[in-house]
């Protein structure tokens, strides 16, 4: 990474490797790459993919869309892959606030754009658990200051757009509010059977 004329290096520094990963991810995306994701300065990586996913989502045409989705699937580790990192504990302290926020873009992703997908979205809060329960209360209610405190992202998490609290009971119920609502919503039926429901 010394020797490429990138930000690698630093975002390394600043996110830890999973932060290098999603950097290649973007600059080897056709959709993304540098011109239409402001990368620097390293130590905002975090705070521009919030904005980047936040300004397309809030364009909602065909590109700005498409670049959502890229990022979510392409660029940001697959859920096996956080699972595997959280089970060998291997995200350190500074890779916390990327990560969480990989999850609730996903999440936010799948609540927006495809509700009906309830096996999806319970895999994203089975990962989301996961990964509360490894942060420790300390980290969270760090996490929650650093999140109050920077002007973008109070923008996102204190508008209830994305969930940000200070303890792991909060995150729990929030989740299994979501959850039941989410089956509610469906009344336990199949799919297709919904679907055939909404033409008719």
């Amino acid at each position: 990474m010394d020797s490429l004329k990138n930000d690698s290096y630093d975002i390394r520094e600043e996110f830890g490797l999973i932060g290098v990963s999603i950097y290649f991810g973007i600059l080897g995306c056709g959709t993304l790459g540098e011109k239409a994701f402001k990368i620097t300065p390293p130590e905002k990586f975090v705070v521009n993919l919030a904005e980047f996913y936040f300004d397309c989502f809030e364009k909602a045409d065909a590109e700005a869309l498409w670049k959502i989705n890229d990022l979510v699937h392409k660029c940001f580790p697959d859920n096996d892959k956080i699972i595997m990192l959280i089970n060998k504990n291997l995200i350190a302290k500074k890779e916390l606030i990327l990560v969480k926020l990989v999850l609730d873009l996903k999440l936010h992703l799948y609540l927006n754009f495809d509700k009906l997908n309830l096996k999806g979205i319970n895999v994203i809060l089975k990962v989301m658990k996961a990964f509360y329960i490894f942060v420790s209360n300390e980290n969270l209610r760090k996490l929650n200051e650093k999140l109050k405190d920077d002007k973008i992202f109070k923008k996102y998490y204190y508008e209830s757009v994305l969930f940000n609290f200070p303890k792991k009971s909060n995150y729990f119920l929030e989740m299994k509010k979501m959850k039941s609502q989410l089956n509610d919503l469906l009344g336990g039926i199949e799919y297709r059977k919904f679907y055939m429901w909404l033409i008719i």
